[in-house]
């Protein structure tokens, strides 16, 4: 997959609220690709606000880069990383840690619990109850953070579960998680590498 397009996750509901108090806005998640989440919906959203979008379980933050208007809907860009320049938001990781992953696939959307195995700079690998579809854009959510990713391959172990392996396109962290912690942002390869060492690594 090239990093520049983005990841295709038709049929995704999500909401969407510009400001504390601005009422909630259905819209639908068609990609997410570079820190980026592209959105289509049936209202206008103004440039530069600041907005919130959920996803499940998990509520993203950031500023809408561009809302134009196609196909009797708007299509809208919000960009996470707007608070900062150059990287995602990228929470650390651990190995055996339980999510639930949505395989999206052009004909279904399917959600199971699973567990994080194995983790490198450039993937992790998933076991879960059902399969997946190699090439297929998988969500994965764990208590705070959402992992975007495509399924380069699936197995079935012995146990009649299946282990995935994933490449990993984006990393969100939860934004109430986020303004609780203080979490910072830093580049997705050395964030993956702490979690690999069990170390913080100085820039």
């Amino acid at each position: 997959m090239s990093a520049h397009r983005a990841s295709s996750v038709p049929g995704v509901d999500v909401l969407v609220r510009a400001g504390k108090a601005g009422a909630p806005l259905s819209c639908r998640l068609v990609g997410i690709a570079n820190g980026r989440i592209h959105l289509c919906g049936d209202r206008w959203i103004e440039p530069s606000s600041h907005v919130t979008v959920s996803i499940s379980r998990i509520t993203l933050s950031g500023e809408v880069e561009y809302c134009t208007a196609a196909d009797a809907e708007y299509r809208i860009c919000v960009n996470a990383d707007s608070a900062e320049e150059g990287t995602r938001r990228e929470p650390r990781l651990s190995v055996f840690q339980t999510a639930s992953a949505t395989v999206l696939t052009d004909a279904l959307r399917n959600t199971t619990e699973g567990v994080l195995i194995d983790l490198a700079v450039s993937g992790l690998s998933f076991e879960m109850a059902t399969s997946a579809e190699v090439g297929a854009i998988i969500l994965i959510e764990t208590a705070t953070s959402l992992i975007v990713g495509e399924v380069r391959h699936c197995q079935e172990l012995k146990n009649h579960r299946f282990r995935a392996g994933i490449a990993i396109t984006d990393i969100f962290i939860d934004a109430r998680f986020q303004q609780n912690s203080g979490v910072t942002r830093k580049p997705l390869r050395r964030k993956l590498a702490e979690a690999v060492l069990g170390a913080r690594i100085n820039p």
